[in-house]
């Protein structure tokens, strides 16, 4: 098991973290997957991760319990024998207004959320710190970024992630001298798994998706392939990045820019100074455009077409 790259994945039981599962999974790796109360689910995608040669575990528990995240990161480095790969995919989503949101509510989202990642990370950084090709990935969401009449706002899930995205940006500087990449993924908006809960309604949910170029909402395999990205042992300068995937929105209704028009998946649009894995400051020079669907993206540094693999 030393050989492998020893991974864990909160809200693996479906949805985007399952889907991380699948794209992840193969004979060097192995794999704990976190489900909150679906063991059925867990077990059922474990089972498919070992047809592809992975070695898996399991468990279960809600990540909203301050004690969870210590548990969880304790049973997974016993089990795996440490931690390479934190990704933290749990979370729901809730769209009440503020008028309506109770104390419990909101503070349900933010322990559920930007705690769970707090705690999950705490308690990971020796184990990472100690790891093969260390990297943390958060998912994130457009709902802490997106904020118009016509598009669902979810104010308590906003703020936690938000509050995430923060996380995120601190722990990469904190990280990054012992080698570990920290970043954030936040999709657009994304088809849910049949019988899934849905926090938007499907007729406005149609109205978004009129007016993505590609006439399609994301899917969880798509931001599987941002996760796998910011996995890969040769993105190891990449820190403290909210990296943006499928159908960003600008504030004054259109889609944000020609390039972004086309409907295509960028990850980061090199403007912004950044850190390398040394913790010095400095532009990252990174800029690429990823072909949905493809396992490919095209590296504008050097104007070459590259695999994910």
């Amino acid at each position: 098991m030393a050989d492998r790259t020893r991974i864990l994945i909160t809200g693996a039981a479906s949805g985007t973290g399952a889907a991380s599962g699948r794209l992840l999974a193969s004979p060097d790796t192995t794999i704990m997957l976190h489900t909150r109360r679906n063991r059925g689910g867990v077990e059922s995608l474990a089972a498919e991760l070992r047809l592809k040669g992975a070695q898996t575990a399991f468990a279960l528990g809600d990540l909203a319990d301050p004690g969870t995240p210590d548990r969880l990161v304790a049973e997974t480095v016993g089990r795996l024998s440490g931690l390479d790969v934190l990704i933290s995919n749990a979370g729901f989503a809730d769209r009440t207004a503020i008028s309506s949101l109770s104390d419990a509510a909101m503070h349900a989202s933010v322990e559920a959320i930007q705690g769970a990642f707090f705690r999950l990370a705490r308690a990971a950084t020796p184990h990472l710190c100690a790891g093969q090709n260390p990297r943390v990935v958060a998912v994130s969401s457009f709902v802490a970024h997106r904020f118009r009449p016509d598009i669902a706002v979810f104010p308590a899930s906003a703020a936690a992630k938000a509050g995430l995205e923060a996380l995120v940006r601190a722990l990469a500087i904190e990280l990054a001298p012992s080698g570990v990449t920290v970043n954030a993924v936040v999709p657009g908006f994304i088809r849910k798994d049949a019988g899934a809960h849905r926090a938007i309604d499907p007729g406005v949910l149609a109205q978004q998706t009129a007016r993505i170029p590609l006439g399609r909402i994301g899917s969880p395999a798509d931001v599987a392939a941002a996760v796998a990205f910011l996995r890969r042992q040769q993105q190891n300068t990449l820190l403290g990045k909210s990296c943006t995937w499928m159908a960003d929105w600008s504030s004054d209704g259109g889609h944000a820019g020609s390039n972004r028009a086309t409907g295509r998946q960028f990850v980061d649009d090199g403007t912004r100074p950044g850190y390398d894995a040394n913790g010095r400051r400095g532009h990252e020079a990174f800029s690429a455009t990823i072909q949905p669907g493809s396992g490919r993206f095209f590296d504008r540094r050097n104007s070459r077409l590259n695999s994910f693999d």
